[in-house]
């Protein structure tokens, strides 16, 4: 009986702590971790409300600008070039690339709106270790826009470029 309590209270010693999952990910606090978690969180909690508030306003400023790019400027751009009859493969198919990042920044917004809401919504005090995998999860959506916000802003500029070698053609082409 002895042996038996006692490689039980062994048992109990090797199993890990609590353990918190981010998207996939396992990741192991200690108590001591655990608490400084529940001490500061009230606190993050008010931060991330703040964050989430001004990326709002963010988002729809930059999707309102894409959206103008996408629709006011590559749009008709190409719609000249072709009913001129001219090549404009290659802006075409910018045109393609940037309406499909549009769509994966739209996408992977919503996703990190939706992981602050869920952090938000923790209580953080009673559950910390839930509350550090929920943040932990809203910053990988954090990094996801903030590459799509760089994919877009390359797309932009090879758009530019683009431009700029079709005026050399197109002004070379008159010139003849």
């Amino acid at each position: 009986m002895k042996k038996i309590l006692l490689s039980l209270l062994l048992a109990s010693l090797l199993v890990p702590g609590p353990v918190a999952h981010a998207q996939g990910q396992e990741i192991s606090l200690t108590d001591e971790q655990l608490s400084l978690v529940a001490q500061n969180c009230i606190s993050a909690q008010g931060i991330i409300e703040r964050i989430r508030s001004n990326d709002a306003l963010m988002r729809r400023n930059l999707g309102y600008q894409y959206e103008s790019i996408a629709t006011k400027l590559m749009a008709p751009m190409n719609s000249r070039i072709a009913l001129n009859g001219l090549d404009g493969v290659e802006l075409q198919k910018t045109t393609i690339d940037f309406n499909t990042a549009l769509d994966a920044f739209r996408k992977v917004y919503i996703s990190h709106d939706q992981a602050q809401e869920r952090v938000l919504q923790i209580n953080c005090r009673k559950n910390p270790g839930d509350f550090y995998a929920a943040v932990s999860e809203a910053r990988q959506y954090r990094r996801g826009v903030s590459d799509a916000v760089t994919r877009l802003q390359e797309l932009i500029a090879q758009y530019r470029k683009q431009i700029d070698v079709f005026s050399v053609q197109f002004g070379q082409e008159t010139a003849k």
